[in-house]
């Protein structure tokens, strides 16, 4: 029989008000899934009902919750509690049951609960250090993680949070032995003061009595003395002034580790032709080699005593050379410029090169090379207070070379650390070594 069109449409209007209604009841099942309202779904089809079961589906995430080291909780967008596992309520000693639907601002310290708001108030995610108090009165030390999650009700957000106390109170620890070692190194370096002070001028009264007496014997009864007894009075006097000298040289060892440190941009190459310039004011002829354009960012004071000493003891070590050839240069280790003075004089014995850099050890007799023993180990100092490293390498009659750096990073040799037999770096100029 055939419909009316009047028949039709009132059917399709009928389907599409079914259509409708199941529409919306698909929807508010897919909201019931996602607020978790639900925990199974009866499917009707022609082979019958069907139970789809939700239960479990999210039972691995609430375990791994549950398992955390760490205190993990969903808050509301007025701040209370909706979920908490039980490692936050043992970290706020609160019995769990409690602590859901309570507001979390209850246990923060009230310094910090406006901070710990506006991190909750943030569009993204964000994480800072809050003290919390506990249920029995304790403050704790927490970091907190915080990760928004818009709603259709509002921001909600879930918050990660690691109890970070035993951390703090190690760090506040650690500040207070440096404070205290600090305060232990500010008395050391004021005890070394006055001791520098004692041997500055203590010592030097009764070193003056000695050279000023046996000055007055020499005046007054030198023509009374025999030539034995001018001798030992002229070595007396020697005595006192050596004497004097190794003071000087200690009170500067002394106040090298003490003085004011300060990296400014130096030019290493104008340095050395400064003081290479005053060397040569004494008259002898020696060749020297100063690499153009070495720069560096260092204490300039501590720099000029590293190339004051390490020169003018090439000039020394140079004397009885033919042909006296000395270098100050750098090259690159690691990407660490290493900065070398190198000479081709009396050198040394690697067999003793552990003997270098201590104070009053001398490789040379003191009557073929003058000196007090202070100049190498000043350097050191002065090295080490960049943070850099020294070494030396030479061979007796063939020269010596002594590499420096002014910044970590550098290593020495194995053969220059451990003394051992080796070729050094300096190429010996002909002629060289030559009494």
């Amino acid at each position: 029989m055939p419909v009316s069109p009047d028949d039709a449409a009132n059917n399709a209007t009928v389907e599409l008000d079914q259509l409708r209604v199941r529409l919306a009841e698909a929807e508010e099942t897919l909201r019931a899934i996602r607020t978790g309202e639900v925990d199974a779904i009866v499917v009707s089809t022609s082979a019958g009902d069907r139970v789809f079961t939700l239960h479990g589906a999210d039972e691995p995430y609430r375990i791994m919750l549950e398992q955390m080291s760490e205190g993990a909780a969903s808050i509301s967008a007025d701040g209370v509690l909706l979920y908490a596992n039980r490692r936050l309520a043992e970290m706020l000693a609160v019995a769990l049951p409690t602590l859901i639907g309570a507001p979390l601002e209850r246990f923060v310290a009230q310094e910090d609960r406006d901070a710990l708001a506006q991190l909750f108030a943030r569009p993204l995610r964000g994480s800072g250090e809050f003290t919390f108090v506990t249920g029995d009165g304790r403050r704790v030390e927490v970091q907190v993680s915080v990760t928004p999650l818009p709603q259709a009700t509002g921001q909600a957000s879930t918050m990660v949070a690691t109890d970070v106390t035993e951390h703090v109170r190690a760090e506040e620890e650690l500040e207070r032995r440096v404070r205290e070692r600090t305060a232990d190194l500010a008395r050391a370096n004021k005890e070394l003061e006055t001791f520098a002070y004692s041997v500055s001028h203590d010592l030097r009264a009764p070193l003056r009595a000695v050279d000023g007496f046996s000055k007055l014997l020499v005046d007054q009864y030198g023509e009374e003395l025999d030539e034995e007894a001018r001798h030992y009075l002229d070595r007396l006097r020697a005595g006192a002034v050596r004497m004097g000298t190794l003071i000087d040289s200690i009170l500067q060892l002394s106040r090298l580790s003490r003085q004011q440190f300060e990296r400014v941009p130096v030019d290493l190459s104008a340095l050395a032709s400064d003081v290479v310039s005053e060397l040569a004011a004494g008259g002898r002829q020696v060749e020297v080699e100063i690499q153009d354009g070495l720069h560096a960012r260092a204490d300039l004071a501590l720099t000029q005593s590293v190339l004051q000493n390490l020169l003018s003891n090439a000039y020394k070590f140079t004397a009885k050379t033919a042909r006296p050839v000395i270098r100050f240069g750098a090259v690159k280790q690691s990407g660490v410029p290493v900065y070398f003075v190198a000479d081709n004089g009396a050198g040394f014995d690697m067999a003793h090169a552990g003997e270098l850099f201590r104070p009053f050890q001398r490789l040379h007799r003191d009557s073929e090379f003058p000196g007090d023993g202070i100049g190498l180990a000043t350097v050191v100092r002065a090295v080490h207070r960049h943070g850099g490293v020294i070494w030396g390498q030479g061979a007796v009659d063939h020269g010596a070379t002594f590499h420096f750096t002014l910044t970590p990073g550098a290593q020495a040799p194995a053969d220059a650390a451990a003394g051992e037999d080796a070729v050094p770096t300096w190429q010996p100029i002909d002629g060289g070594g030559e009494r």
